[in-house]
């Protein structure tokens, strides 16, 4: 503050980072196809990316060789081949030698009367041609929709699909969703295993998680309310199971570490019972379950049929009673469509070196860990979720929502919200009913030091919300460091001084309510230090002297002494360096404030 050397430093602005909607994503196929346009009508396509050998087979690293005897177009494998026979069905689903059974559990969800006049099915097709062997697929990964453009060539055995097919010769919109989904990530070996909701994810775009089930489930209704909730809100689900006892699974007809399409859950009653039974399908399209409430099941009554449309036949599709299905099934994947009126902002994150902290709420270091400010501008109920890539989860995920404007830098005891589970899924989300007002949320993963990037995904009601991505630490924070110089002119001493009024002062202005630390040192033998600050105003052009106090609320310090303070947004208050006795005092001193 003049009458001394104006000290005019600020600290940098936050810089914009990347981050997109799914409005700048719409899928518009002209530019890709142009590459792959056939010359002439009577021309077949065949796609240069993904050719009919042993790499589309077997990937580069080839874990599992597989042999095709032959490469056949569908042309080649019906005299009247068509993408979809009537609408698609559950049924229509068989199970080929590849181990894609969450894929296809997946599509035997989304084409299951539940959700077939959607036409999700219909919809993952941007284009096909049939005479000219050419699709477009598009499917959803890393917040925005991609583009996959296939030929029709598949695999054969006996002049028939070696993988996936349909139950109709003439029908081929699962082998061909089968083959875009093993191009996107390279070849068919590389899609074995997986989870159901994973693919739900990207044939549908929605939100999705996996809870665990338990034997302990079956004896409360909580899961149960939730997939009854689940079924009426119209999200799609699937299931599977992991045990260290096959034999325990082979006996009743289920296999293990295999994905089950869940397509209804009911409370039914009969003759003063009340059932709840669970509709679940093998991709298969056989090996079926045998226990109770089996097709062969004696609990079947007339009246129960016909409540359920219950047919007896050989189509995988089977019913379990929820106590069974707890102590059977240890996963339950959800996925929760998107409405189209939403809106949705999708932001770029990672973990990568320090911003790799582990737990948000219990590392020591939660200025590092990854974090978005949403502004909420009116009460709403919001969906947020972090998204990682690749499509085998590496990391165990999680995130909170702490009621906070700025990057948080210290644990506290404002977080409203957050995963109770880490899971290591592909995806997880948490739903939100927000009061206006800003919030942090914080995506971090379980392990300290493992690496992947993510998306973050905020999606809600188009008016009610904006958010944006905090920039790392390093770019959120810096210093402003000031030398200065004490003399016999302005070494004023403590307040209790007479000669008080003779200390250097600088005006701080906090744009926003902030945490700043404030340090003080020099170099001086025998001489203790301290500040004072005081409250100024944005017109303060000559020294403060009212309302002053201690900043250094300890003892004075030698040679150096340091405090943290919290100031209000657009605030101004004068710091004032000082030493304990003044009017000797000789030397330089330097003024950091972080």
């Amino acid at each position: 503050i003049p009458s001394k050397k104006k000290q005019d430093t600020v600290l940098p602005e936050h810089p914009k980072i990347e981050g997109f909607s799914h409005d700048e994503y719409q899928v518009d196929i002209n530019e890709d196809l142009k590459k792959f346009k056939p010359d002439k009508l009577t021309e077949k396509f065949n796609d240069p990316e993904f050719l009919p050998n042993n790499k589309s087979l077997n990937g580069t690293k080839g874990a599992k060789k597989r042999k095709a005897e032959s490469w056949k177009r569908v042309t080649d494998l019906s005299k009247n081949p068509k993408l979809f026979q009537d609408n698609a069905d559950e049924n229509d689903i068989v199970q080929g030698s590849l181990g894609t059974c969450y894929f296809l559990s997946a599509l035997s969800v989304i084409a299951s009367d539940e959700y077939v006049k959607n036409n999700y099915a219909q919809k993952v097709f941007v284009h096909s041609d049939i005479p000219n062997g050419q699709y477009v697929v598009k499917l959803y990964d890393q917040g925005k929709w991609k583009i996959v453009i296939i030929d029709d060539y598949l695999p054969c055995k006996w002049n028939r699909p070696m993988f996936s097919k349909c139950a109709s010769p003439d029908e081929f919109w699962v082998p061909l969703l089968e083959k875009a989904w093993a191009k996107y990530y390279g070849s068919f070996a590389t899609v074995e295993s997986g989870t159901v909701s994973s693919a739900l994810l990207a044939l549908t775009g929605g939100v999705t998680e996996t809870i665990h089930v338990s034997p302990n489930d079956g004896r409360k209704n909580t899961l149960w309310k939730k997939m009854l909730s689940n079924v009426k809100n119209g999200y799609m689900m699937g299931v599977s199971a992991s045990s260290v006892t096959p034999q325990r699974y082979k006996k009743v007809g289920l296999i293990l570490a295999h994905a089950y399409g869940l397509l209804d859950c009911q409370e039914v009653k009969d003759q003063d019972k009340t059932y709840k039974l669970i509709c679940l399908r093998n991709p298969w399209g056989k090996a079926e379950w045998t226990g109770k409430w089996s097709d062969t099941s004696k609990a079947w009554t007339k009246a129960l049929k016909d409540k359920l449309n219950f047919e007896k036949k050989v189509d995988g599709k089977f019913y379990m009673e929820y106590k069974t299905f707890c102590k059977y099934w240890t996963s339950l994947d959800v996925c929760k469509v998107i409405r189209s009126d939403m809106k949705t902002i999708v932001l770029k994150g990672e973990w990568k070196g320090e911003s790799s902290t582990g737990i948000f709420c219990s590392t020591p270091e939660p200025e590092n860990t990854p974090q978005f400010l949403v502004d909420v501008l009116e009460s709403t109920k919001l969906i947020l979720s972090i998204m990682q890539a690749g499509r085998s989860p590496k990391l165990a995920i999680g995130m909170n929502i702490v009621k906070h404007n700025v990057r948080v830098t210290q644990q506290t005891k404002r977080i409203i919200k957050g995963n109770t589970v880490w899971m290591k899924s592909k995806e997880v989300y948490l739903e939100a009913e927000l009061e206006p007002g800003k919030y942090i949320v914080a995506a971090s993963n379980y392990y300290k030091g493992k690496e992947n990037s993510f998306v973050f995904r905020c999606m809600g009601n188009a008016n009610a919300f904006t958010a944006q991505a905090i920039p790392p630490k390093e770019l959120c924070y810096g210093d402003i460091k000031i030398t200065g110089e004490f003399s016999k002119g302005n070494s004023g001493g403590r307040l209790s001084s007479n000669t008080s009024y003779k200390n250097d002062q600088y005006l701080l202005h906090c744009k926003q309510e902030v945490k700043l630390s404030i340090s003080m040192a020099c170099k001086l033998r025998k001489v203790y230090l301290g500040y004072y600050i005081a409250p100024a105003t944005k017109e303060t052009n000559s020294p403060v002297f009212s309302n002053w106090e201690r900043g250094s609320t300890g003892a004075w310090a030698g040679r150096r002494v340091e405090e943290s303070h919290t100031f209000a947004a657009n605030s101004y208050t004068s710091i004032i360096p000082t030493t304990m006795k003044g009017g000797h005092t000789t030397g330089k001193y330097n003024l950091k404030v972080s």
